[in-house]
């Protein structure tokens, strides 16, 4: 789960296979981000001059380029349920909104690139499965889905602390249990790679290797812990 880079295509740009959604009624934003898009050599995007006409169209988008003028009521809760883990980008200024990335109108090109890069980098980090996230939603609400994220936001500095300990004292048993129980937070969210690493430092533990306690995937699999949870917060599955 490693942070790499997209390919490059020739001009330097990069070259991506990534689905874009562009939600704006205002035609000038439609050409201009479209050209913009496709000049930063991704796949053009599918183009929606409405919120309700793109969440029932049954896109599988990546990533959501969101005019402020059209940020409906209920805009971030109809994203998650019907799109999962796309990740949104507003077009202009919206009131009481932290998380997301904003590009402030007229679009700039380099600005634009900057952030689709950065989405897709985190899209990639995670890897959460939206099948998963539909099923919490289901069960808790969105409400209790966000309360669900911010307990573990709680958690990284306690699990943080128990890691450590382990650690530096070869606690097989210590190290065992933070690892079961981050691969049930992996298993949660349906992210296979982050549950594998989990599962695999766990076997080792179980089997008194020490080799675990020099091995670098104790830390890697901190490290996409917090990256999880980073990446949960900043897709607005939490308010």
């Amino acid at each position: 789960m490693s942070l790499t880079p997209p390919h490059k295509s020739q001009q330097g740009l990069p070259s991506s296979s990534m689905c874009i959604a562009l939600v704006s009624s205002d035609r000038v934003t439609q050409t201009l981000a479209a050209r913009m898009i496709e000049q930063l050599a991704y796949s053009a995007p599918e183009v929606y001059s409405h919120l309700e006409t793109m969440l029932t169209s049954l896109v599988q988008a990546d990533v959501i380029l969101l005019d402020a003028a059209d940020a409906v009521t209920d805009w971030e809760t109809n994203i998650v349920r019907h799109c999962g883990r796309a990740q949104v980008i507003i077009l202009g200024e919206l009131a009481s909104v932290s998380n997301y990335p904003c590009l402030s109108k007229p679009l700039q090109k380099e600005a634009l690139a900057a952030a689709l890069l950065d989405r897709e980098l985190k899209a990639e980090i995670a890897g959460v499965d939206p099948t998963a996230v539909e099923e919490l939603l289901q069960l808790f609400g969105a409400a209790g889905l966000g309360e669900m994220i911010d307990a573990l936001g709680a958690d990284l500095p306690q699990q943080n602390v128990r890691f450590n300990h382990a650690l530096a004292s070869g606690d097989y048993a210590g190290l065992k249990h933070v690892a079961h129980a981050l691969h049930g937070v992996a298993l949660q969210f349906g992210v296979n790679d982050f549950a594998i690493l989990c599962s695999d430092i766990e076997q080792h533990c179980a089997e008194q290797d020490g080799g675990i306690f020099t091995d670098s995937k104790p830390h890697e699999m901190m490290t996409c812990y917090a990256e999880l949870i980073s990446q949960l917060t900043e897709n607005h599955y939490v308010d």
